[in-house]
Protein backbone atom coordinates (compact mmCIF):
# COMPACT_ATOMS: atom_id res chain seq x y z
CA UNK A 1 0.00 0.00 0.00
CA UNK A 2 2.51 2.55 0.62
CA UNK A 3 4.28 1.33 -2.70
CA UNK A 4 0.98 2.63 -4.41
CA UNK A 5 0.55 5.59 -2.19
CA UNK A 6 4.30 6.88 -2.95
CA UNK A 7 3.40 6.60 -6.70
CA UNK A 8 0.38 8.71 -6.39
CA UNK A 9 2.47 11.28 -4.82
CA UNK A 10 1.29 10.99 -1.24
CA UNK A 11 3.87 12.83 0.52
CA UNK A 12 2.70 12.50 4.58
CA UNK A 13 1.28 9.76 5.98
CA UNK A 14 -0.21 8.37 9.62
CA UNK A 15 -0.45 5.04 10.36
CA UNK A 16 -2.59 3.76 12.81
CA UNK A 17 -2.22 0.02 13.83
CA UNK A 18 -5.74 -0.75 14.33
CA UNK A 19 -5.71 -4.33 15.26
CA UNK A 20 -3.70 -4.21 18.17
CA UNK A 21 -5.03 -2.63 21.45
CA UNK A 22 -1.36 -1.71 22.80
CA UNK A 23 1.77 -1.05 21.20
CA UNK A 24 4.57 -3.51 21.28
CA UNK A 25 7.38 -5.07 18.82
CA UNK A 26 5.06 -5.34 16.01
CA UNK A 27 3.76 -2.19 16.74
CA UNK A 28 6.85 -0.49 16.93
CA UNK A 29 9.14 -2.39 15.35
CA UNK A 30 7.53 -3.34 12.06
CA UNK A 31 5.11 -0.50 11.80
CA UNK A 32 7.34 2.34 13.37
CA UNK A 33 10.04 1.11 11.66
CA UNK A 34 10.62 -0.93 8.58
CA UNK A 35 7.56 0.41 7.17
CA UNK A 36 8.87 4.03 8.21
CA UNK A 37 11.75 2.46 5.94
CA UNK A 38 8.98 1.58 2.80
CA UNK A 39 7.82 4.87 2.65
CA UNK A 40 10.55 6.67 2.57
CA UNK A 41 12.22 4.75 0.09
CA UNK A 42 8.90 5.60 -2.09
CA UNK A 43 8.60 8.72 -1.66
CA UNK A 44 6.94 9.48 1.00
CA UNK A 45 8.67 12.61 2.79
CA UNK A 46 6.24 12.17 6.22
CA UNK A 47 5.69 8.71 7.86
CA UNK A 48 4.03 8.70 11.56
CA UNK A 49 2.87 6.20 13.36
CA UNK A 50 0.30 6.35 15.48
CA UNK A 51 0.35 5.34 19.40
CA UNK A 52 -1.90 2.13 19.81
CA UNK A 53 -5.02 3.27 22.24
CA UNK A 54 -3.87 1.23 25.37
CA UNK A 55 -1.70 4.37 26.90
CA UNK A 56 -5.12 6.28 26.24
CA UNK A 57 -6.26 6.90 30.07
CA UNK A 58 -10.23 7.70 28.31
CA UNK A 59 -9.15 3.84 26.53
CA UNK A 60 -8.62 2.30 29.34
CA UNK A 61 -11.21 3.87 31.74
CA UNK A 62 -13.83 2.36 28.81
CA UNK A 63 -12.78 -1.17 28.97
CA UNK A 64 -12.54 -1.61 32.62
CA UNK A 65 -16.40 -0.38 32.12
CA UNK A 66 -17.52 -2.76 29.62
CA UNK A 67 -15.48 -5.70 31.78
CA UNK A 68 -17.18 -4.42 34.79
CA UNK A 69 -21.02 -4.14 33.29
CA UNK A 70 -20.19 -7.76 31.52
CA UNK A 71 -18.98 -9.09 34.98
CA UNK A 72 -22.36 -8.14 36.86
CA UNK A 73 -24.60 -9.45 34.37
CA UNK A 74 -26.31 -12.85 34.26
CA UNK A 75 -25.10 -14.80 31.36
CA UNK A 76 -27.53 -16.79 29.08
CA UNK A 77 -25.61 -17.09 25.66
CA UNK A 78 -22.50 -17.54 24.44
CA UNK A 79 -20.73 -14.71 22.75
CA UNK A 80 -18.01 -16.53 21.04
CA UNK A 81 -21.08 -18.12 18.85
CA UNK A 82 -21.82 -14.10 18.10
CA UNK A 83 -18.20 -13.45 17.38
CA UNK A 84 -17.79 -16.21 15.05
CA UNK A 85 -16.29 -18.99 17.38
CA UNK A 86 -17.86 -22.29 18.40
CA UNK A 87 -21.16 -22.29 20.59
CA UNK A 88 -19.49 -23.32 23.89
CA UNK A 89 -21.72 -24.73 26.88
CA UNK A 90 -21.60 -22.18 29.78
CA UNK A 91 -19.28 -24.99 32.08
CA UNK A 92 -16.36 -23.91 29.43
CA UNK A 93 -17.25 -20.66 27.90
CA UNK A 94 -16.89 -17.79 29.98
CA UNK A 95 -17.63 -14.86 27.61
CA UNK A 96 -21.39 -15.21 28.32
CA UNK A 97 -23.76 -12.89 26.99
CA UNK A 98 -27.07 -11.98 28.50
Amino acid sequence: MLEDLGKKGVKRVAVYPISFVSDHLETLEEIGEQLKKVAYQNGILEYYRIPAPGIYPKFIKAMAKIALESSQTSKKECLCKKLGGYNLNSVVCTRLIS
